[in-house]
């Protein structure tokens, strides 16, 4: 009956250790469907600073401009450059 219970406290231990909190992980999961039908999962961390940021405003700019494409376009080609990026890796 001991070695039971020290065998759950220490699994109940170990549980407890492996558990990070949600306001330190700043690592995002991307999941979405390619264009060959296959299931797509990345993980990344939000761009905060430097040259992440000047791409990022850039982007946006640049969709901006184009106002005349709607929603479903402007998701599907951002879709497609994350899909070629994710499969190089």
């Amino acid at each position: 009956l001991f070695d039971e219970f020290t065998d759950v406290l220490s699994n109940l231990k170990s549980k407890i250790e492996n558990i990070k909190d949600d306001k330190e992980s700043t690592r995002h999961e991307l999941y979405f469907t390619g264009v060959d039908g296959k299931e797509i999962k990345s993980y990344y961390e939000p761009v905060t600073e430097g040259t992440g940021v000047i791409l990022r405003n850039i982007l946006e700019e640049t969709l901006e401009d184009f106002d005349d494409l709607s929603e479903n376009d402007r998701v599907g080609i951002l879709l497609e450059m994350i899909e070629k990026i994710v499969r190089k890796k």
